[in-house]
C-alpha cells in the first residue's frame, strides 16, 4: 500500500463520519417531529416490561460477582506422519479450553463442571471484574455427576446464595451467567422448560434442570439462577446439532450441587449409598412374564458377586416396587433415592418374586474404586433405553 492509498483511506473514514453525523442530526429532527404527533404508549404497559426487566437485572447483579471464568491447558501426544526428520516421532501440543465456576464459599473455593477442569494441567481463574490471573487447584471431582471443586488462595470472596431448586417449576423465570466463547459476564435470560429431565446420557447421576436460557461452549459451569438471586442450578449441556444453543440447555439442581461440593470438600469424594444390581424398568411385558401385571417398579437384571445386594438375598427378577415403604416408578429414580443415602444406611426393599410380595432389608455400602470404574464403562456404552424400556442401567 503506498502513501497515497493509506492518505485516501483516511480521508474517506473521516468523511463517512461526518457523513454518519450530519444523517444523525438531521435523522433526530426528523424523530422529534414524528413525536409530536405519534401518541406515546400508556405507562401501565411499559412499566410491566420494565420491572421484569429490573427483576432479571437484579437477579444478575446478586449472582455475577460470584461467577468467574476458568482457563484450563493440557498437554496432549501427537504423532507426526510428514516427512524426514520429524516422521513418527512424537510431540506435545497444548489444548486450551475454557469455561465458567462458582465462588461457593468465601474461602476460596469454586464449583465447576467435572468436564471443565477434567485432565488439566494447569488451572487459573479471572475473578469478577479483574484483569489478571489466579492459580486454581482442583480440590476433588465427581465424575458421576459431572461435578468438580476447584480452589484459589484468595479470601474475603463473594460467595453465592444457592436456593432451593426442589421448588422450581416450569414457566418460572431464570438466567444464565457464563462465559460463552469466552464472553465473560455473559447473561442470558428465559424460562424452566422442565424438571427431573433423567436418561439424558450425560452422567450416572441425572435429574435436570431443562431451561431455555441461551447457553454455549463455555457457559459450562456457570449459574442457573431464581428471580430471587439465588442458584438453583449449574448449566452443564445443551442439546444441539449443530454444537451452539438450539434452545434446550440442562443444569445439574442445586439440591444436588449442594450435597455433593459439600462432601467434595469435607471428605474429598462424594460418599453414596451402593447395593450392587443393574436395573430395567418394568415393561407391561416384563410384568406378564415375572407374575407382576399392575405392579410399578423396576427389575433386577444383575446382582454384583459380594455386593450387598447378594448377601441380603435379591435375586434377577425379583421386581423392586417399593423402598421403605415407598413406592418410585423407574430405575433412575431408584438410582438417585439410594445414592442420596449414606454407606451403612438400612433400607427395607419391597419386591415382587414369583408373584408373592416380601420385604427384604439391604444395608448400603460405599462403591469401590473398582466397582465405580465398572459404572462409568457401563455407562459410556449404554444408549438411552427405547421405546420397549430395555436398557440396563447400574445401581
Amino acid at each position: 500500500m503506498t502513501k497515497n492509498t493509506r492518505i485516501a483511506g483516511t480521508v474517506s473514514a473521516i468523511l463517512l463520519s461526518l457523513g454518519l453525523l450530519v444523517s444523525s442530526a438531521a435523522f433526530g429532527q426528523t424523530v422529534q417531529s414524528i413525536q409530536s404527533k405519534v401518541p406515546i404508549p400508556s405507562s401501565p404497559d411499559i412499566d410491566v416490561v420494565e420491572a421484569m426487566s429490573r427483576a432479571i437485572r437484579a437477579a444478575a447483579d446478586a449472582v455475577s460477582p460470584s461467577v468467574v471464568q476458568i482457563f484450563t491447558t493440557m498437554k496432549v501426544p501427537v504423532n507426526s506422519e510428514d516427512g524426514f526428520p520429524f516422521r513418527n516421532r512424537r510431540f506435545q501440543a497444548i489444548r486450551r479450553a475454557e469455561g465458567t465456576g462458582l465462588v461457593i464459599r468465601p474461602d476460596g473455593f469454586i464449583v465447576t463442571n467435572n468436564h471443565v477442569v477434567d485432565s488439566a494441567d494447569s488451572i487459573v481463574v479471572r475473578l469478577y471484574n479483574a484483569s489478571g490471573m489466579t492459580p486454581a487447584k482442583v480440590v476433588a471431582t465427581d465424575p458421576e455427576s459431572d461435578l468438580a471443586v476447584i480452589r484459589i488462595d484468595v479470601k474475603d470472596l463473594p460467595a453465592a446464595t444457592l436456593g432451593d431448586s426442589t421448588t422450581a417449576r416450569p414457566g418460572d423465570f431464570v438466567v444464565a451467567i457464563g462465559s460463552p466463547f469466552g464472553l465473560r459476564q455473559s447473561v442470558t435470560s428465559g424460562i424452566i422448560s422442565a424438571t427431573g429431565r433423567e436418561n439424558i446420557g450425560l452422567a450416572t447421576f441425572e435429574h435436570f434442570i431443562q431451561h431455555d436460557c441461551a447457553v454455549n461452549p463455555g457457559n459450562s459451569g456457570g449459574p442457573l439462577v431464581n428471580l430471587h438471586g439465588e442458584v438453583i442450578g449449574i448449566n452443564t449441556a445443551i442439546s444441539s446439532e449443530s454444537g451452539a444453543f438450539q434452545g434446550v440447555s440442562f443444569a445439574i439442581p442445586s439440591s444436588m450441587v449442594a450435597a455433593i461440593a459439600n462432601d467434595l470438600i469435607e471428605n474429598g469424594q462424594v460418599r453414596r449409598g451402593w447395593m450392587g444390581v443393574s436395573l430395567q424398568p418394568l415393561t407391561p411385558q416384563a410384568a406378564k412374564a415375572l407374575n407382576a401385571d399392575g405392579a410399578q417398579g423396576v427389575v433386577v437384571a444383575n446382582v454384583t458377586s459380594n455386593s450387598p445386594a447378594q448377601v441380603a438375598g435379591v435375586q434377577v427378577n425379583d421386581v423392586i416396587t417399593k423402598i421403605n415403604a415407598e413406592p418410585f416408578e423407574n430405575p433412575t429414580e431408584m438410582i438417585n433415592e439410594i445414592a442420596g443415602m449414606l454407606p451403612g444406611t438400612s433400607v427395607k426393599l419391597g419386591i415382587l418374586r414369583n408373584g408373592k410380595e416380601m420385604t427384604i432389608p439391604v444395608t448400603l455400602a460405599q462403591r469401590s474404586a473398582s466397582e465405580l470404574k465398572r459404572a462409568q464403562q457401563e455407562q459410556q456404552q449404554q444408549m438411552p433405553p427405547d421405546d420397549e424400556g430395555d436398557g440396563e442401567m447400574p445401581e
